[in-house]
């Protein structure tokens, strides 16, 4: 109700699956004036009617927790090492929130489900049960 609130007046006239999983999902350290804002803003960012995960803000779609403890694990590494754990802790994340639904987390990351098993199986995840997967 919030958001159809927020767009009112907007050209945007919805928010996609994807992004609304992000809003949902989002702390909200601010308050409901803190969402509005974001979705009135992202509907002036967005090129169509549908707001997107593109057009939210870097810090909902990195989110705050996953970048927190990601990164904060020492100033000297590099990108690649930094984007990896990034990666990694977002992809767990995503699997706990969806219940270990490997479809459901995929959806949530905004990437296929191929792609998805080729990160659970670069970073070590999944657990058992996951060994000879393939398609």
């Amino acid at each position: 109700m919030l958001v159809a609130h927020a767009l009112r007046g907007t050209a945007a006239r919805a928010v996609s699956e994807e992004a609304a999983a992000l809003l949902l999902a989002f702390d909200w350290p601010g308050n409901v004036r803190e969402l509005l804002h974001t979705i009135e803003r992202a509907a002036v960012l967005t090129a169509g009617d549908v707001i997107d995960v593109g057009d939210l803000p870097e810090q909902l779609r990195a989110g705050p927790r996953s970048v927190g403890r990601a990164l904060d694990r020492g100033p000297s590494t590099t990108l690649r090492e930094a984007v990896a754990r990034l990666e990694r802790t977002m992809i767990q994340e995503a699997l706990d929130r969806a219940g270990g639904n490997r479809s459901e987390a995929a959806r949530q990351l905004g990437i296929g489900r191929p792609l998805l098993y080729t990160k659970m199986e670069e970073y070590g995840l999944g657990g058992r049960g996951d060994s000879g997967a393939g398609g």
